[in-house]
């Protein structure tokens, strides 16, 4: 069992990672998903609208429900889209990815 000295230890060195690193970190992953965003095919099939999906989540932080009041739908629904087992029309995906490309790009610029 580690000792709490050590415990004590491995969260001061978190500590040691300066707030300008995690910006810069935090800058790069969402550079990273506005890339993945711009790149999406809106033809794609419904499991990888959901993998772009959860990873725009993942990366903006978006919970279940926020998605869905983004989205104007139901929470269920946007559970649905993220687990790939439904998606919009492909005509529609277009949209929700580019609101997802604006709020990184808004997210981006207030770092």
């Amino acid at each position: 069992m580690a000792s709490a000295h050590h415990c004590k230890n491995s969260v001061d060195s978190s500590e040691d990672i300066s707030d300008e690193a995690l910006t810069d970190a935090r800058r790069e992953q969402l550079k990273r998903l506005l890339d993945y965003l711009e790149c999406y095919d809106a033809g794609s099939g419904k499991r990888e609208f959901g993998e772009v999906l959860l990873e725009a989540q993942s990366k903006l932080e978006l919970s279940d429900l926020d998605l869905a009041h983004m989205f104007r739908v139901s929470r269920p629904t946007a559970n649905r889209w993220i687990r790939g087992e439904t998606a919009p029309h492909p005509i529609a995906r277009k949209p929700v990815i580019d609101v997802l490309v604006a709020l990184t790009r808004r997210r981006l610029k207030s770092l």
